[in-house]
């Protein structure tokens, strides 16, 4: 389990008994094309609409419903945009790491944000590629620490990820026996079972 590099920006929010194991940033190409997809549903409905405009009739008039289905389907491309900018912006702070304790983040623009998921709360522990990631020979790692969300009685499940890394099989068989260790650690310091083990996906 070898560090990226020597010295670290987590290094400002670790404890003095904290070993950083593994760090490393997302790979940049497909870390800033994680917008692409909606940018690319987004263009389906007004390029049929286009099509049919071109070879058939098609109502001009802004009352026409038609239009309303543009302005619709050009939002996931305007929030795609803004999720390719706000990840070249956000990159250089970008950075991902693991410790005898913990799972971290870095993130920000000007400013360094950091979090941290202590590894004992760590309840579920998955996988995810797609079109993208395959190209690049990269995946994600996602975090489910009991995060939840609310909407019209739906609750859905809020995952921290580290996303658009290299070798992300072998990063995700580490992370889970560091948090084996820990907790089998644990157990045998208070002499009782853990309430959890987190599932694999």
């Amino acid at each position: 389990m070898n560090r990226q590099n020597s010295k670290s920006k987590f290094d400002l929010v670790k404890d003095n008994d904290e070993q950083i194991l593994w760090e490393n940033k997302p790979e940049f190409i497909p870390f800033i094309l994680v917008g692409l997809y909606q940018i690319l549903s987004g263009l389906i409905i007004p390029g049929v609409i286009l099509i049919i405009n071109y070879f058939g009739d098609f109502d001009r008039n802004m009352d026409s419903g038609y239009w309303f289905l543009m302005v619709v389907f050009i939002a996931p491309i305007i929030s795609g945009l803004y999720q390719i900018f706000y990840n070249i912006f956000n990159y250089s702070n970008t950075s991902f790491a693991l410790t005898n304790k913990r799972v971290m983040f870095s993130s920000g623009y000007s400013f360094v944000d950091f979090k941290t998921i202590d590894l004992e709360k760590i309840l579920e522990l998955e996988t995810k590629t797609n079109f993208i990631d395959n190209i690049f020979k990269v995946g994600t790692i996602r975090f489910f620490s009991g995060r939840t969300k609310s909407d019209e009685g739906n609750t859905t499940k809020l995952y921290d990820e580290w996303s658009s890394i290299k070798e992300v099989l072998s990063i995700y068989k580490m992370v889970k026996q560091v948090s084996s260790d820990f907790q089998d650690s644990n157990t045998s310091k208070l002499g009782t079972k853990p309430s959890t083990r987190q599932k694999d996906y």
